[in-house]
């Protein structure tokens, strides 16, 4: 996770979610990749951007 612009106090913001990989496990499930980035409005740079992995069993 990585903080890179601060978020001023009434600042608009909003987030968007990317799905970089999916994988099949072993085990019977699926294991994805994201990065959710999160943007305010009227700022070029983004406030912050996320990756992270998250597990489905069926």
């Amino acid at each position: 996770m990585r903080f890179i612009t601060p978020v001023g106090v009434g600042s608009l913001v909003r987030a968007r979610g990317e799905l970089l990989k999916a994988e099949t496990l072993a085990a019977g499930g699926v294991q994805a990749l994201w990065r959710t980035t999160v943007e305010i409005d009227g700022v070029e740079r983004p406030a912050c951007v996320a990756e992270s992995v998250t597990r489905h069993h069926f």
